[in-house]
């Protein structure tokens, strides 16, 4: 009786004790449930690879060193969005990110929440503002905008924050800060025979978007589209860009020398073939003008040879009903061919380009030279001209033979030059004897670089075209760009490290645009390498064998088709070309085999694999739970 009544007592003791753990948690979760968005708002377990969810050093830095206080004022229209889930978890992630900001910035950042109800004063503030209004199926207005203002005035609308382009919030909403505390506009000058500038006709009523490259450097700085038939820059200009350029006039040649010399940033888009342009009659396509400067400088470029690269190259779809095959002179250039030391390209993850040319290092440089973009081991040269006529990409793969070199196909360069040119004749009048100007202005020939200078020169402007880096979807009525390659954010780096603003730089660089299966790619890459003397040889024997059944089937040797004999040979080689074109289609299956049992691999590994060891592991702990006591 007396060991019956203690093992009750243990017993209940022990039940009392579970039931006040159990108190005890519970008072837990609603105290924390209560006290959490007030107490933790500030702590954040972000596990991210790129830290997505975490505000970059940049940010950091920007909102730490606010001269003036911003007001952030976020308008959502939290009851016509109550059957938009996906609008209201993006509002949320939005206002985190504005809070989080809010924290960084020492309480310079003010925030407020506003929700435009119909009808209301905040309403008609929204519309005054410039914020859009989408309208809904449920006859409601939907407004999702922000709204930022600085102590003098300025302003700055973000319209309508668009779920698809989440990815750049943290960029956008550090670069609207930052343009409101540092006001002054950098102005950009644009050079270009490309058709990248949007433009708008009034008397035909036609207009042309531009490209989406140029439309983010409009929303960025004051960019100054300059015809080419100029013949001198615009004053004060902080950062000019030269684009496939066509014959430039002497004299602007000559004010984009003094403009360089005298501490100007130059950035160039160069290109053996641009194929936004159409060829000249005279086969001056390729001469831009700048060609006795960049000898000069000591920059050499080969406009009459293209940079093809196995590694590199993408798949092109050549119709419905047609088989996608590599084109070796449209690269992909994946991180292995990216500078990660250099701030511009550090972190980006595929730059498209098409029909790109090489940079070197003359033998009378003095510039100091550091590359940004390269190719793969698996490169060589081909000329323009047959890259030009090509019809069918796979006749470039046939006989190429890697050269085992890497080329440079986008670089910097910085030190001090002497200059090349004089001043044109019709200018000669102004030659004087300063030699401090501001870039871009008239003046004096200036004999030497007055400070180191700052160029980044590429060697493709097709990586700008909007068909290789971006597409365009309908969204809420807009029009709205998606981004499938890193091209923009690589010029926009480019440009913002012109101009010295490294702290938006190393926020951009974190977003993800597109992430490849490089397993796969390498793979893919491999079996290609092995398949293609197969596939190449078996292309010309299917050749050879249309060519001799053509030539026995021609109306001239019809009257001497009589044997047996012939009519034999003749079903001999049909057999034979259906034989080949068989070979043929299973080498080009062959060449998913591999990424096909990688991917079955992946799939046992995560829906049997990953889950037995779980069972396993959660039998092993009951096992161990329910085994007998050891006896002393």
């Amino acid at each position: 009786m007396l060991i019956r009544s203690r093992q009750s007592g243990h017993s209940a003791f022990l039940y009392l004790g579970g039931m006040a753990l159990l108190a005890v948690f519970a008072l837990v979760l609603v105290a924390y449930s209560v006290l959490a968005p007030s107490l933790l708002s500030a702590w954040r377990l972000d596990m991210t690879e790129n830290q997505q969810y975490t505000l970059s050093k940049g940010s950091r830095s920007i909102l730490a060193d606010l001269p003036q206080d911003i007001s952030l004022k976020l308008y959502f229209s939290e009851n016509a969005s109550k059957d938009l889930p996906q609008i209201r978890q993006y509002a949320d992630d939005v206002w985190n990110v504005l809070q989080e900001m809010r924290q960084q910035s020492n309480g310079k950042l003010k925030l407020e929440r506003i929700d435009p109800e119909p009808f209301s004063e905040s309403e008609d503030d929204a519309v005054s503002i410039g914020l859009q209004a989408v309208p809904l199926a449920s006859g409601e207005q939907l407004y999702f905008g922000l709204v930022a203002g600085n102590e003098l005035d300025g302003l700055q609308v973000m319209p309508f924050l668009q779920p698809d382009k989440a990815l750049f919030l943290e960029y956008d909403l550090a670069k609207m800060i930052s343009g409101l505390a540092n006001p002054e506009p950098l102005r950009v000058g644009w050079l270009s025979s490309l058709p990248a500038v949007p433009v708008s006709d009034p008397l035909t009523g036609q207009s042309a978007p531009g490209w989406e490259v140029y439309r983010q450097l409009e929303q960025l700085y004051e960019v100054l589209p300059l015809p080419m038939s100029a013949n001198d820059l615009p004053e004060n200009l902080d950062l000019l860009i030269v684009a496939a350029p066509r014959n430039l006039s002497p004299a602007m040649v000559f004010s984009i020398e003094q403009y360089v010399l005298a501490g100007g940033r130059l950035l160039l888009f160069l290109d053996p073939l641009a194929e936004r342009l159409a060829p000249t009659a005279d086969g001056s396509e390729n001469v831009t003008g700048l060609e006795p400067l960049l000898v000069h400088w000591g920059i050499g470029f080969d406009a009459t040879q293209i940079v093809a690269d196995l590694e590199f190259a993408l798949q092109v779809n050549l119709g419905p009903e047609q088989t996608p095959v590599r084109h070796i002179a449209i690269l992909g250039v994946r991180e292995s061919g990216m500078n990660q030391e250099d701030i511009v390209s550090a972190d980006l993850e595929v730059i498209n380009l098409s029909s790109t040319g090489y940079l070197y290092l003359l033998d009378n440089s003095k510039l100091e030279v550091s590359p940004i973009l390269l190719s793969s081991l698996n490169a060589a040269l081909l000329p323009v001209a047959q890259v030009a006529a090509v019809e069918n990409p796979a006749e470039l793969t046939r006989n190429f033979v890697a050269s085992g070199e890497t080329y440079v196909l986008a670089s910097r360069y910085q030190g001090l030059v002497d200059a090349l040119l004089s001043r044109p004749k019709d200018n000669a009048s102004e030659v004087g004897d300063e030699a401090g100007e501001k870039p871009g202005q008239k003046g004096s020939l200036l004999a030497r670089a007055v400070v180191p200078i700052q160029v980044i020169v590429f060697a493709d402007s097709d990586l700008l075209d909007d068909r290789f880096w971006v597409q365009q979807q309908a969204f809420f009525q807009q029009t709205v760009s998606s981004a499938f390659a890193d091209n923009g954010n690589l010029v926009v780096n480019a440009v913002d490290n012109l101009l010295g603003s490294e702290a938006l730089i190393s926020i951009r660089a974190r977003q993800v645009t597109h992430r490849p299966f490089l397993r796969v790619e390498q793979m893919r890459f491999a079996a290609e390498q092995q398949l293609r003397e197969k596939e190449q040889t078996l292309q010309q024997d299917l050749q050879q064998i249309e060519s001799r059944l053509q030539t026995m089937q021609s109306p001239e040797n019809s009257g001497q088709l009589t044997t047996a004999e012939q009519q034999a040979e003749i079903q001999r080689f049909m057999q034979q070309r259906l034989d080949t074109r068989k070979q043929l289609r299973q080498v080009q299956q062959s060449l998913n085999q591999d990424i096909r049992k990688l991917g079955t691999r992946l799939k046992v590994l995560n829906i049997l694999l990953l889950p037995a060891l779980v069972a396993v592991l959660s039998l092993l702990f009951f096992w161990w739970r329910r085994r007998p006591p050891s006896r002393k």
